[in-house]
């Protein structure tokens, strides 16, 4: 596949991801093109593209290593794009005992803020 192919690809991607993910990309694009411009073709249009895995899936294991790294600025992202694939508050709660299971209850305690900004969100 082609550099054009996997960035055209990557747009499919942010359709299917989430409502909000477009237009986050499109306000970020005039500041930090290079940026975008590699996320789309590369972690969408290349990673998220892949069949192997459903998109819930792949959320799941993004969000347990954003919440495990204290990547805050990409859980309420991450919590927003499970409840868009059908993940409900109660598996996102099982899924943080889980993670406080192997990486600990600060990353988790942590985390809260930022799911429940996610859980409020009106554009899930």
């Amino acid at each position: 596949m082609t550099s054009a192919e996997k960035y055209l690809r990557g747009i499919e991607i942010t359709k299917e991801m989430a409502p909000f993910l477009a237009p986050r990309l499109n306000e970020l694009q005039p500041k930090f093109p290079e940026i975008i411009d590699h996320t789309i073709e590369y972690a969408l249009g290349d990673i998220y593209a892949r069949p192997e895995l459903d998109m819930r899936t792949k959320f799941i294991i993004a969000f347990t290593l954003c919440v495990a790294n204290g990547n805050r600025g990409n859980i309420t992202g991450y919590t927003k794009h499970l409840l868009h694939t059908g993940s409900s508050r109660e598996e996102i709660m099982a899924i943080l005992i889980h993670i406080s299971a192997y990486a600990g209850f600060p990353a988790v305690w942590e985390a809260l803020g930022p799911v429940q900004d996610g859980l409020d969100a009106p554009d899930k």
